[in-house]
């Protein structure tokens, strides 16, 4: 357990948080520029309301969750500072349900995009949606081990590391497998079109989709291989990795509407 005392918990909880306020800032500006793009410059004859939706809901997630961290941070470093154990004491009690719904809806947009750029055929999602079942099973039962933590007072508890790493490294798999097969009918798409004006177009619109699935699989490696070495600089990608994939889906969203019109 040396390398989980190299950063003290309750140093990395803070660096975690004010890196997860930065993030925010800039999904609420993502935010705004995906709404507008999906309404009032929006290149459909009507708005998505789908895509909107998902947007609004994604972004309520993102800033329940920075309140909520923000609301501990003030409960551990003001309210409950002179506890026993101060505040390292305090966010090392891991009792508070992980946010595995927000998880499974951003990895569920992962697989609907790519389901729009294979032209609608479902055959392709198949293995995708398997594992995000198995994710959503995972995450399900970490929140129970987690509500139930009262006596382990730790995220590197074993019997907590056998879901949690399950659950990260589904989230991986998921994205990996679906940046694997949009990377793929991008290549094919390229092939078939040629040099054409449009083909020229919209390939750097498919281009950011899959950088920001390499992105977010970075995080999550990132994420797993702090967590099972035992540090505390795990929760210093932990946090602000919400923020990540809201911010990726917000950039996506107006982008997933270009791919399909590709399709047509």
């Amino acid at each position: 357990m040396a390398a989980a005392d190299a950063i003290p918990l309750d140093k990395a909880y803070l660096t975690a948080i004010w890196l997860e306020t930065l993030f925010y800032g800039m999904n609420f500006v993502l935010f705004g520029s995906c709404i507008v793009m999906l309404t009032l410059r929006r290149r459909t004859p009507k708005i998505n309301k789908l895509l909107v939706a998902i947007a609004m809901t994604m972004f309520g997630f993102s800033t329940a969750h920075v309140s909520l961290g923000f609301q501990r941070l003030i409960e551990g470093f003001i309210v409950l500072r002179d506890q026993p154990g101060g505040p390292g004491a305090f966010f090392s009690d891991v009792s508070i349900p992980a946010n595995v719904v927000k998880s499974i809806i951003g990895d569920s947009v992962v697989v609907w995009r790519c389901y729009l750029v294979w032209g609608k055929d479902w055959r392709m999602c198949v293995i995708p949606v398997l594992l995000i079942i198995a994710s959503a099973t995972c995450g399900f039962a970490q929140t129970v081990y987690f509500a139930r933590a009262k006596k382990l007072h730790s995220a590197f508890a074993s019997i907590l590391q056998i879901w949690n790493g399950s659950l990260f490294g589904l989230s991986l798999a998921t994205n990996a497998v679906v940046t694997v097969l949009i990377a793929l009918r991008v290549w094919y798409m390229l092939r078939e079109g040629g040099s054409s004006p449009a083909n020229f177009r919209y390939w750097r619109v498919l281009l950011i989709i899959i950088e920001s699935g390499m992105v977010y699989s970075v995080a999550l490696i990132c994420e797993i291989t702090l967590y099972f070495l035992n540090s505390n600089a795990f929760y210093i990608v932990y946090d602000p990795i919400a923020q990540l994939t809201v911010r990726l889906l917000h950039m996506e969203s107006s982008l997933c509407i270009c791919a399909y019109m590709l399709m047509l």
